[in-house]
């Protein structure tokens, strides 16, 4: 996801999380692992990460952008803040996120609302964006990598800091600072001359008890790790796992 400029743009929603326990049906077979960019700032929405093979298909969806002046923001697995008209004539509208449960990539929240000169932040995860400079949403804390992690925090604005899981933070006329990689965070939303930032990448994480057998093949080079019960394999990259 990604915020923008030009004129007072929003932060960007951040992608979606899906979260749950599968169970593969199909052996040998390898699942396709294909982890989304985040949306190029000032130009795009975040890029879909899935998990795709005979027996299971799971789609998290990319952020939302941030809308740019009073264009309506992007929706995606969270919403993109809303943007505000130069002058202190007009108002930005909020980002459109999904909601929990509605469709794969669930857990998004809205985008912040905007009122003259104040955009508002990127839906996170765990909740809305904030409405006028407010922060990003926070995303969803989880230890399935072995270590306590947010995940999916949405984009601040150009005066407002980023949500927990790796949204991006205003730094007032300098550079918006980008979502943080492999997390699903938003970027920071831009102000007139000043770049927005970048969405972050997406992650996939595969866990499962480690009394089972290490899986066959991966392609990707996943980091693999034995931990707490679990074994843990987890993908910053595109790739392919079997069993």
């Amino acid at each position: 996801s990604s915020g923008g400029n030009s004129e007072p743009a929003g932060g960007g929603g951040a992608g979606g999380l899906v979260l749950g326990s599968y169970t593969l049906t199909v052996f040998g077979t390898p699942i396709t692992i294909t982890i989304g960019a985040g949306g190029a700032a000032e130009s795009s929405s975040g890029a879909n990460t899935t998990i795709a093979s005979s027996s299971l298909n799971l789609t998290a969806l990319g952020g939302g952008m941030g809308s740019v002046g009073t264009a309506t923001a992007a929706s995606g697995g969270s919403g993109g803040g809303a943007g505000t008209q130069g002058g202190g004539s007009g108002f930005g509208l909020p980002g459109t996120g999904l909601q929990p449960a509605s469709v794969w990539g669930g857990f998004g929240n809205d985008g912040g609302n905007a009122a003259p000169y104040y955009m508002g932040a990127g839906g996170g995860a765990g909740a809305a964006g904030g409405t006028y400079t407010g922060n990003g949403g926070v995303g969803k804390e989880y230890d399935i990598s072995g270590i306590s992690t947010y995940y999916a925090g949405g984009g601040g604005t150009k005066y407002s800091a980023g949500g927990l899981g790796g949204g991006g933070s205003g730094s007032g006329y300098g550079p918006s600072i980008n979502g943080t990689a492999n997390t699903g965070g938003g970027g920071a939303g831009g102000v007139y001359s000043s770049t927005g930032g970048a969405g972050g990448s997406g992650i996939v994480i595969i866990r499962y008890l480690d009394t089972y057998p290490a899986a066959t093949s991966t392609t990707g080079s996943p980091t693999i790790t034995t931990t707490g019960g679990y074994r843990i394999y987890t993908f910053t990259g595109s790739g392919t796992f079997t069993y």
